[in-house]
């Protein structure tokens, strides 16, 4: 059907994390932000949260392993 065919946004967003102010302020091009080791992934569709995974690696690719459909619930 066209509808199955409409372009719709995806993202997948690897973290959360806080930062003092000082740390924000000393960034520049090139540093390291550390992640925690095991990474959950919210899958947004059109900004609704829809998906939640595990950031990891398949076939040679990084890669979101879905572990649970879910409704908006921001």
């Amino acid at each position: 059907s066209y509808v199955n065919g409409l372009p719709v946004d995806l993202i997948a967003e690897l973290q959360r994390i806080k930062l003092e102010l000082n740390d924000i302020d000393g960034l520049q091009v090139g540093d390291f932000i550390p992640l925690h080791e095991k990474m959950e992934v919210d899958l947004r569709i059109n900004n609704l949260l829809r998906f939640q995974g595990e950031f990891g690696e398949e076939a040679g690719l990084r890669a979101v392993r879905i572990s649970n459909r879910t409704e908006d619930s921001e």
